[in-house]
C-alpha cells in the first residue's frame, strides 16, 4: 500500500541519466555499488536534488573517494558505522550517510 516507491532495475547510470532528463528529485538515495564504488555519484545526486545519501561499501578507498566527491558537491556527513560482516578477514563493509 506504499505508493511513494519505483523500483527500476536497468545500469545505474542510464537509469540515473534517464531520472534527471524526466527532471525527477528524490529525498533519499541509498547507494550500495561494486567494490569499486561509483565514481560520478555527487554529480547525479546533485541533480536529482537528493537531501540524504546513505552508501554502503565493501572497499574503504571507494568510499574515501565517493565521499571527497560527495563533500565537493554539498553534502555533509553525518554518520559512518563500519561493521564487520567477515570476521577473521580484512573485509569489512561501511555504511556513510550523507546529507545537504
Amino acid at each position: 500500500g506504499v505508493g511513494n516507491v519505483r523500483f527500476i532495475q536497468g545500469d545505474a547510470r542510464k537509469v540515473c541519466d534517464g531520472l534527471v532528463a524526466e527532471a525527477r528529485s528524490f529525498d533519499v538515495c541509498l547507494a550500495d555499488p561494486p567494490r569499486a564504488g561509483a565514481p560520478g555519484l555527487a554529480k547525479w545526486m546533485r541533480a536529482l536534488s537528493v537531501r540524504r545519501v546513505v552508501y554502503v561499501a565493501c572497499d574503504p578507498a571507494s568510499l574515501a573517494r565517493d565521499a571527497a566527491g560527495l563533500v565537493e558537491a554539498g553534502y555533509k556527513p553525518v554518520a559512518l558505522q563500519v561493521v564487520d560482516m567477515f570476521p577473521q578477514t580484512h573485509h569489512v563493509e561501511a555504511v556513510m550517510s550523507f546529507e545537504r
